[in-house]
């Protein structure tokens, strides 16, 4: 995880990757369901 990342596409048990992601503050947040409707 760096500030290198833009897009994190989090399950159900995200765990530190997802704390890392909201400590930068730069990473855009995605569910997987919110991922797959992006795809379409």
């Amino acid at each position: 995880m760096s500030s290198k990342l833009d897009i994190l596409v989090v399950g159900d048990d995200a765990g530190s990757k997802l704390k890392k992601a909201r400590e930068l503050g730069t990473v855009q947040i995605l569910t997987e369901q919110e991922f797959l409707e992006l795809m379409g």
